[in-house]
């Protein structure tokens, strides 16, 4: 292959990855794996509520990637808003799981912290709640890989624009399920006659609503 070839077969791969399926791609695959945990393992809502604490996690961690390798800020600045991520990812994370061990105590074992603590401790050997992270992890590693390193983002990414995104989606996502979860729990329409299922499935479909808001948002400007 030659020089123009190489460069021919480049462009068509970056177009490829930057075009509107791929772009929507990892946000319909992520948020399946949500749906198959609802209606094949009959997960609870605390237990998609665990799986989205460390979806969360997977996303701090690429967009970490993003923003030091935003090739239109300085390196300066990307260290510092790396620094500022990991300290609000962090403070994040720590409140989103307190918000969630108090639904759980609250909704599963009558407030009693011992038995919470003990089943929060066998999440970590679940395996169902293991490879969903997993395969979380490979969906969203692939859609780093194939748009912002394929595709080119990383050329006109700044890492401004990143931050902005992750400080306002992650805590967007939260809260909607936290609320969503809450109003699932009082509502005795939804909780009767497999509403619950019907009802963790529309909080899903926000979360997805959420997620491909903001994918648009990141799109390319000649898409």
């Amino acid at each position: 292959m030659n020089g123009a070839e190489s460069v021919q077969s480049i462009g068509g791969m970056e177009k490829i990855s930057r075009s509107l399926p791929v772009l929507f791609a990892g946000v319909v695959l992520a948020n399946l794996v949500y749906v198959v945990d609802v209606l094949v393992f009959s997960w609870d809502v605390f237990r998609i509520l665990a799986l989205l604490w460390v979806e969360n996690c997977v996303l701090g961690v690429f967009c970490l990637f993003r923003i030091f390798l935003a090739r239109r800020t300085a390196f300066l600045f990307r260290i510092k808003a790396g620094v500022f991520l990991a300290v609000g990812l962090t403070m994040q994370q720590m409140a989103f799981g307190a918000a969630a061990m108090v639904f759980f105590c609250n909704d599963f074992v009558e407030g009693d912290p011992e038995t919470a603590h003990r089943i929060m401790e066998g999440l970590k050997t679940d395996p169902h709640l293991i490879g969903s992270a997993v395969f979380l992890f490979a969906i969203h590693g692939y859609d780093f890989v194939s748009r912002f390193l394929v595709g080119g983002d990383w050329k006109t990414a700044t890492s401004e624009w990143q931050l902005r995104h992750v400080m306002i989606r992650m805590p967007l996502m939260i809260v909607a399920i936290l609320v969503g979860g809450a109003a699932l729990r009082e509502s005795p329409l939804l909780a009767a006659n497999g509403g619950a299922i019907a009802g963790l499935l529309l909080l899903i479909a926000i979360k997805t609503a959420i997620e491909a808001y903001f994918a648009w948002q990141e799109r390319p400007a000649n898409l």
